[in-house]
């Protein structure tokens, strides 16, 4: 499964464009592809990245969207979905279980070698179950770490949330979130993704729709 983690550069980067240092991270637009730093000025003239031809940009401010009358639809999960809701005040919980199918085959086909299936197994044991936390101020999720090799739980301001978007690559469909110029993806399943599209759609939608309402 591939991940997007774009994040603003540490040193002056060059517009593609222009050639020209894209001085502050107010005029840093960054493709959501491949990553590449432009201006803002010059990817709107464009219309494209100029490293790989893609026309979606991630910003580091989030737009500003029309405020819904509502938090969120109040719709269920689809039918036979895992999703649980729970309502505590101002707070919605959206959470699953982290286990799925394809983790079990997984650890099988590792049985030949014992230390890979058993800690492929103590993992898909002892994961907690996944969730999303919805706040008026905040969302709280779970999703990879730079480097990919462990997760952490992560805390955006919903102002600071830009679009949630369902992808879908080879290997499976999941949820990501931008975040000004860095793209989450968010982490479903204890080794392989455990929802299935419909409910990442369903899923996505009441994110969108309880920002709308707060942001």
């Amino acid at each position: 499964m591939q991940h997007w983690q774009i994040q603003a550069p540490r040193s002056p980067a060059r517009c593609p464009w222009c050639h020209d240092d894209v001085q502050g991270v107010e005029q840093l637009v960054a493709c959501a592809v491949c990553g590449a730093r432009h201006h803002d000025r010059c990817h709107a003239e464009c219309g494209v990245c100029a490293s790989c031809g893609a026309s979606e940009a991630l910003y580091p401010k989030a737009p500003k969207t029309p405020r819904a009358s509502r938090a969120s639809r109040g719709t269920r999960p689809p039918a036979g979905s895992r999703i649980f809701v729970r309502v505590s005040g101002e707070t919605t919980t959206l959470s699953w279980d982290a286990s799925s199918q394809g983790n079990w085959l997984l650890i099988a086909l590792f049985a030949f070698f014992p230390p890979f299936a058993i800690w492929f197994a103590y993992r898909v044991l002892n994961e907690p179950r996944q969730s999303v936390m919805l706040t008026p101020d905040s969302i709280t999720f779970t999703t990879p770490s730079p480097n990919q090799l462990s997760r952490v739980r992560k805390v955006i301001p919903l102002s600071a949330l830009g679009a949630v978007k369902v992808q879908g690559v080879q290997g499976g469909y999941f949820v990501t979130l931008d975040h000004g110029v860095t793209r989450h993806v968010l982490v479903t399943g204890s080794l392989l993704p455990a929802l299935k599209a419909p409910e990442l759609e369903w899923l996505a939608q009441e994110i969108q729709d309880w920002k709308d309402a707060h942001a």
